[in-house]
């Protein structure tokens, strides 16, 4: 489950994080599968952008789009039995087109794959729920335009949304199957906090935001507007959120269902990386995936294996500097991650894929020079990247 992710966090991810990798394997060879947006739009650059990848049943899902185009989208994936794209269509058979920007989310909930959009046009937000038989299931959870996370816990659904900013984020909630929601009034005990990533995991509901803010005051369009150092500007106005907790859980069930306080801050819960402030970054959980061993989460490009969140428990699974983790996936109990390496300006952007081995990353090969994965998935020994402008591809992993 790959989440991605703010302005401010996109930004402090590249600028702030240190750590990762170690050696490099042998590079590995990629096949091309094609291009998933050229079968479905006349201009594929206004759709040029993915943020998840998810296997469903045969089915590739991939979640992509770009903001304030006005161009209506369709809900495709790549098809892993006949090695071809499709998407949901009409019943004259043409490509459904929904008044969206931007599939955002998508969260495999078991019996059905849940997608939010992040930017419908002119109208409220929607929720799409997908069966492995394809079945559709459309609804409509807020009237926001930046639909962030969706899930569904002991039967009811929580949908995180909004801005960090007027209008303040809240979530919405619905108890009977997504047919009606309202708005989750408690939340009020903290109502400017963005929590962003639902976590479902051990049968409970976890829930995060940012461990940074902005100062009051700072304008980020202001500071790129003014030019000069602004990752500089930014960091050197980001304070704690210390005043929201950084991590909270549900208590309870149907509407007796409520959200408390678990950890305050990051610190609370995972541990320094060894050498790097870790916590310079503004730690928001973008990517988690279960195992046996435990919990792995992703924050600002570090990661951690949790064993247990309350009492809390875990350890950093650190690299060699200067790597990240760019987005995490599973195939069954193995958990494998997109690691990238940027450097300097005139540096080629390096990535290579690894698998967490006795809590350790290890890698199973580089991947050739040129434009970054942004998102991986894992099917059948098969690691599967999309890019920004719609290629997929794959590359068969080395077995153990």
């Amino acid at each position: 489950m790959q989440r991605s992710r703010t302005f401010i966090q996109s930004i402090l991810t590249t600028a702030l994080v240190l750590a990762m990798t170690p050696s490099p394997a042998s590079e590995l060879a990629l096949e091309d599968l094609g291009n998933f947006l050229e079968p479905f739009y006349q201009k594929p650059s206004e759709k040029k952008l993915v943020d998840d990848l998810a296997v469903f049943g045969e089915r590739l899902y991939i979640a992509h789009g770009t903001t304030n185009t006005k161009v209506k989208q369709v809900i495709l994936w790549y098809d892993l039995a006949t090695g071809s794209f499709d998407c949901v269509r009409d019943d004259a058979g043409q490509p459904k087109r929904w008044p969206i920007e931007k599939t955002f989310v998508l969260n495999d909930l078991g019996t059905e794959l849940a997608i939010v959009d992040y930017d419908p046009i002119g109208t409220n937000a929607f929720l799409f729920r997908i069966t492995r038989e394809g079945e559709l299931t459309v609804q409509r959870p807020s009237g926001d335009a930046h639909n962030r996370d969706i899930t569904k816990h002991d039967g009811v659904w929580w949908c995180s949304y909004g801005h960090s900013k007027p209008p303040w984020p809240s979530m919405r909630v619905s108890y009977d199957d997504g047919a009606t929601w309202q708005s989750y009034q408690a939340q009020q005990e903290w109502p400017r906090a963005l929590y962003h990533r639902y976590i479902p995991w051990r049968d409970q509901l976890y829930a995060t935001t940012y461990s940074l803010k902005t100062k009051e005051g700072f304008d980020i369009k202001a500071a790129i507007k003014k030019g000069g150092d602004v990752m500089a500007a930014i960091q050197a106005n980001m304070i704690p959120n210390d005043t929201v907790p950084w991590m909270i859980t549900v208590n309870g069930t149907g509407k007796d269902a409520h959200w408390q306080a678990v950890h305050q801050i990051p610190q609370d819960l995972l541990p320094p990386h060894p050498g790097v402030d870790v916590y310079a970054s503004t730690l928001a959980i973008n990517s988690f995936e279960a195992c046996q061993a435990g919990l792995v989460v992703e924050a600002a490009g570090y990661s951690w294996l949790i064993t247990s969140i309350q009492p809390p428990a875990a350890q950093a699974l650190p690299l060699e500097a200067p790597w990240l983790v760019t987005d995490m996936a599973a195939d069954g109990d193995t958990i494998y991650a997109l690691a990238t390496r940027r450097g300097k300006p005139d540096e080629a952007i390096v990535q290579q894929i690894m698998v967490l081995r006795d809590a350790e990353w290890v890698s199973l090969g580089t991947l050739p020079e040129g434009s970054p994965a942004n998102c991986l998935a894992i099917s059948q020994s098969y690691a599967y990247l999309a890019y920004r402008g719609g290629r997929l591809q794959r590359a068969a992993l080395p077995q153990p």
